[in-house]
């Protein structure tokens, strides 16, 4: 530990994991400090306002007055800011009701603050035009205000660099945890009338426009033997339905399998089941659920557009594509026709995932806390 004394504050946290990888990495990383969170439940309910403990981790829970998706609206943490009696502020994320009052109550405080945008710093995907309209009116000034930005990947530093120059920009990956288990589930093949020679690949995080399902439905339809294990919540921007019109589309109904939300034990274990792992993103700042996958110890495919590509090419631990269709279906091939490969690729998963080991992440964010410090 650092003896600095931090808040993380976050739009959701533990128990709305639907939220993301964010609240593996908040949690991986608060030890020590304090937690500032909405009151945010599993599938975006309510759960009571209040401070408690959590996995060894203080966090407050502010009562949302309204949400839009995962952005909650909370005015008052602005005033709480204002009276905290911390060293520095950690604030993941950007143009949500929580992060933005809350920067602006610790700017004004006088409280150090430092910026994880978590990717969206350049507007992508929807609403283009509200989210510069905001960067103009109100986030450039907060990033102006900063003690630094970090990012998760060289990709995203470079980003940072250019939507606001001259900034201190810190490089630091996000922590992965160990694997809860890596013996896989024996029973998942017969459960999905999958034959036991067919190769299977899994996608695990939330089914959202932006992580590339339709490209993946198209890919597998193009490249015989192969099934697709989809996993995880619907994150309400459409990604689902553009899921499931894909698999109509392209005629594979019976080679897309879709299961609800899994954690933990039970997630590992699926993914420890599967040939390989696919992260067909679009955009992505990092990509958690392919390096946890690394550390179940099977190859990953990833596009060029996640920040964890950087580390699957530098420890050969799969296979980095771009995004489009006939580059995921040959990647898909490799795999499938290489099993010596496949066993390569997934021993240097795990080398890659020791790289992302949650200590080694916390001193270098603890070092981060310190340098602003002085």
């Amino acid at each position: 530990m650092s003896g600095v004394a931090a808040v993380l504050c976050v739009p959701a946290f533990a128990p709305a994991r639907d939220f993301g990888g964010p609240v593996d990495v908040v949690s991986l990383l608060a030890a020590g400090h304090e937690v500032w969170s909405a009151d945010f439940g599993p599938g975006r309910t309510r759960i009571p306002a209040g401070t408690r403990t959590v996995d060894g981790v203080s966090v407050r829970y502010f009562r949302r007055l309204g949400a839009y998706r995962w952005s909650p609206i909370v005015p008052q943490v602005y005033f709480e800011a204002r009276r905290a009696t911390v060293d520095l502020a950690h604030i993941f994320g950007l143009r949500d009701g929580l992060t933005v009052p809350a920067s602006a109550g610790f700017k004004a405080a006088g409280i150090p603050y430092v910026v994880e945008p978590m990717g969206m710093l350049v507007p992508r995907v929807r609403s283009l035009g509200l989210k510069r309209a905001f960067d103009s009116a109100i986030g450039e000034r907060l990033l102006r205000g900063a003690a630094g930005l970090i990012a998760t990947s060289e990709q995203e530093r470079g980003e940072i660099g250019q939507a606001v120059p001259g900034s201190r920009v810190w490089l630091r990956r996000n922590p992965i945890a160990t694997p809860a288990s890596t013996d896989p589930d024996d029973t998942l093949r017969d459960r999905l009338g999958i034959a036991a020679g067919a190769f299977l690949v899994a996608y695990v995080g939330r089914v959202s426009t932006k992580k590339g399902l339709d490209l993946l439905a198209h890919a597998t339809a193009i490249t015989r033997d192969v099934h697709a294990l989809i996993v995880g919540p619907d994150s309400g921007d459409g990604g689902e339905a553009q899921l499931t019109q894909a698999v109509a589309k392209h005629g594979v109904s019976d080679r897309i399998h879709r299961l609800a939300p899994v954690w933990g034990h039970q997630r590992d274990r699926l993914v420890a089941a599967c040939d390989a792992f696919v992260l067909p993103s679009r955009t992505e700042n990092f990509g958690n659920a392919a390096a946890e996958a690394s550390a179940v110890g099977i190859p990953v495919i990833v596009t060029a557009e996640c920040g964890v590509a950087e580390l699957v090419a530098e420890f050969d631990a799969g296979i980095v594509t771009g995004v489009d269709v006939e580059d995921l279906a040959a990647a898909l091939r490799h795999l499938r026709d290489d099993p010596p490969l496949r066993a390569r690729m997934g021993a240097n998963g795990r080398r890659l995932a020791a790289e992302l080991a949650p200590d080694k992440i916390g001193a270098q964010q603890e070092a981060i806390y310190r340098e602003i410090l002085g």
